[in-house]
């Protein structure tokens, strides 16, 4: 029972570390993508709101 116990606040001594370090190495990479995406898109809008004939 008591090695059990302490596993469990071990993970959870882990957990707390090293989620917040993942969360704060995944975001910026995360948002940029974010924003390269987002600009494609106003890019592919403003190509196809200027050629209407074209079906893409």
């Amino acid at each position: 029972m008591h090695d059990a116990l302490g596993m469990l606040l071990g993970l959870l001594a882990w957990s707390v570390i090293f989620i917040p370090l993942f969360i704060v190495w995944w975001l910026p990479g995360h948002r940029q993508r974010q924003g390269l995406k987002a600009a494609a898109r106003r890019r592919d809008e403003r190509l196809r709101r200027r050629t209407p004939g074209r079906a893409t």
